[in-house]
């Protein structure tokens, strides 16, 4: 089953059943809806980012640039993807407060629940700033 709607969020979701789950649970996971386009949004030169994971404001949302063991770049919501809740950065991990689920700071993969993971945009480096591909709020 799924669901799509606009929110309030810099973008554009989806939602549906997480197939992992049944559905005496009601997990319900969300997801960005790049079904309506996409855009690329400048975060900034890439050597205003020193220190990983960095919080970055994107048309009134909280991002995280976070930089993977393997030096991939991936922007990552701060919008949990269960929940809602806002995700902060705890200790070595994000965390979710609504439920306490962690996620792991460098690809947002969760490190102590289920199969879940912080929605991750793609990071390109041109010219000497930092772009990211997030869906089109159309």
């Amino acid at each position: 089953m799924e669901l799509r709607f606009a929110t309030r969020h810099p973008f554009p979701l989806y939602c549906t059943l997480n197939p992992n789950f049944s559905l005496a649970l009601g997990v319900l996971m969300v997801y960005p809806d790049f079904s309506v386009g996409v855009k690329e949004v400048d975060l900034g030169t890439e050597a205003s980012f020193t220190e990983f994971p960095a919080t970055i404001e994107l048309e009134g949302g909280d991002f995280y640039l976070a930089k993977g063991k393997d030096g991939v770049l991936r922007l990552l919501s701060s919008l949990c993807p269960h929940s809602w809740g806002t995700v902060y950065m705890e200790d070595t991990c994000f965390m979710c407060p609504s439920h306490g689920w962690r996620f792991e700071p460098f690809t947002g993969n969760c490190i102590n629940g289920p199969i879940a993971q912080m929605y991750s945009f793609a990071v390109t480096a041109r010219n000497g700033h930092l772009f990211a591909e997030l869906p089109d709020k159309k």
